[in-house]
This record gives structure tokens, sequence and C-alpha cells, in this order.
């Protein structure tokens, strides 16, 4: 497995990443909570990763930090959720609330999430509740606000893009952005709008 990478940030995305590891280019696919605890582009950063190799593909993912990464492989362990689909949960909660849905049995909080229905729900909280109580619940506080895209056009395109990299179809992610906007306003930073559209799709 490759534990990290470190080098230099040379694409930030919020759905992806690449880092510059003397010379060659590692493109990371990434978690929201990674991507607002990066640099801008140029920083030399470390990154915690996963390495998911398939018979047709390998995979990089990227985390924020150790938790979040022990979490996505809890995740991916689970029938039905595969590494986008954990991808995509990761970045609707942070860790600490997550796990906190799982200890109190929040079936509403976690169906909240992107992709989690009932069922889900339900299989999360069964196979996942001991394994929280026996290696903690965790601390992870939330990190940054990220940079506000001035340009409403940017901000719809970058949204758009993150969500349609998570798998999900160009017309709900369209429409989702589009409610937050009209309940939000303008006046929001992309992470966020990312994340609430995740709860609509």
């Amino acid at each position: 497995m490759i534990d990290f990478l470190k080098g230099t940030l040379a694409v930030k995305q919020p759905t992806r990443a690449v880092i510059e590891v003397h010379g060659v280019g590692f493109e990371v696919n990434i978690t929201l909570p990674c991507y607002e605890s990066l640099g801008e582009a140029g920083d030399e950063v470390q990154l915690t990763t996963y390495l998911h190799v398939r018979e047709d593909q390998m995979q990089l993912f990227g985390f924020s930090s150790v938790e979040e990464r022990g979490l996505f492989l809890h995740l991916i362990s689970i029938s039905g959720i595969g590494p986008k689909k954990a991808q995509a949960i990761l970045s609707s909660v942070t860790v600490n609330v997550f796990q906190k849905y799982i200890i109190d049995e929040n079936l509403s909080g976690l169906t909240a999430l992107s992709g989690v229905g009932k069922k889900t729900a339900q299989r999360l909280i069964i196979d996942l509740k001991d394994k929280i109580k026996a290696h903690g619940a965790g601390e992870i506080a939330e990190t940054g606000t990220g940079a506000p895209v001035s340009d409403l056009d940017d901000l719809i395109e970058e949204a758009e893009a993150a969500l349609l990299s998570l798998g999900f179809a160009r017309p709900k992610a369209r429409q989702a952005i589009e409610k937050v906007l009209a309940a939000k306003g303008s006046d929001i930073n992309v992470e966020i709008l990312i994340k609430e559209s995740l709860r609509l799709v």
C-alpha cells in the first residue's frame, strides 16, 4: 500500500489532486475535508493515501487524516459500498459527526448523506458500531472554510464537475446545485455548495 505521498501540490480540485513527487505526478481522488486541508498549488504537502486495486485499474485516494482513511476502509468493506460512494459519504460529513451517527444509531442523519438509503444506513450501524466503539469515536474538527469562488458560473461549474466525478448524472447534479443556491444565495464557497448539494442528490 502507498501509505502517504509527500511532494508538491500541482493540481487542486474538490474531488482530485495531483501531487508531484520527484518529477512524477500522482493523481489522487480526495474527499472535501482533504480538499479543505490542502494548501494552494505549488505548496509542499503530505497526503495520507490508500491504493485501491482492481483487475482493470488502480486508484489512489487521499484523506485529511489517518482517521478519515480508516473510516473509508471500514466503509468499502461493507457490501454495496465502493470507493466512489465512500468518497461521496466522507465528502458529505466529517468523521466525528459520522461516527456519532453510528454510535447513536441515527438513521435520519445517515440517510441524509449522499447515496445512503435506509437499508444501507442500518447495515452501516450493524457493521461499524462495535468497530467505532472499540477504536474510539475520534475527535476530528472541521477544517477550514475554503476560498470563495467569485464568479457564479465558475462556482456552479466547479461544483457540478465535482458531483459528476462522484458518479452523479448532470441533470441531478445541476438541480441540486440550483436548489442550494436558491436557499443559501450565491455568496457561498464551493466546498459548502458541494457538501450541501450532496445531501440532495
